[in-house]
């Protein structure tokens, strides 16, 4: 048996493996495709729409620092949570235009962020020293993990008050 070294390759042999494992096969599904490119970002990482066709993600302004970004009703709308002067990285999106994310505080700490209504909350387990939010349901329930102050990596759920 060959090492396949190249996990495209392999990727693509796995799903094709999985595809002809189910009965009848993979089928094409028939979409409608919508480029996004963030004006002044490149390398964009698109990762959740909502159920109103809104999407979040974020992209390399070209100086290596990553920014966030909203696409609704094609338009771009970049997000800059105050304090994030490094990179910052826009998960998720709620069917109610809540969002989701993480930025660089500068020192290197990454804190989660909500924004909501115009307005950013920093989200920071107390005591802890990091944390990444990943997701947000209608409830307006975070998810996410980060490091708990003694050097364990552990997740959390933020629930509003």
């Amino acid at each position: 048996m060959k090492l396949i070294k190249n996990k495209w390759v392999f990727t693509a042999l796995f799903f094709s493996a999985v595809c002809s494992s189910f009965i009848g096969g993979c089928t094409k599904g028939e979409y409608n495709y919508t480029e996004l490119l963030p004006p002044g970002l490149s390398s964009p990482r698109v990762n959740n729409i909502n159920n109103n066709g809104d999407v979040v993600g974020y992209g390399d302004d070209g100086t290596g620092t990553y920014k966030g970004f909203i696409y609704s009703g094609g338009v771009y709308t970049e997000l800059l949570p105050p304090g994030c002067i490094g990179a910052y990285y826009v998960l998720s999106i709620n069917s109610h235009g809540d969002v989701v994310g993480s930025g660089d505080d500068g020192t290197g700490t990454y804190k989660g962020f909500i924004y909501s209504g115009g307005q950013y909350t920093e989200l920071l387990p107390p005591g802890w020293t990091e944390a990444w939010a990943y997701s947000i349901n209608n409830n307006g329930d975070v998810v996410g993990s980060g490091d708990d102050g003694t050097g364990t990596y552990k997740g959390f759920i933020a629930v509003p008050k």
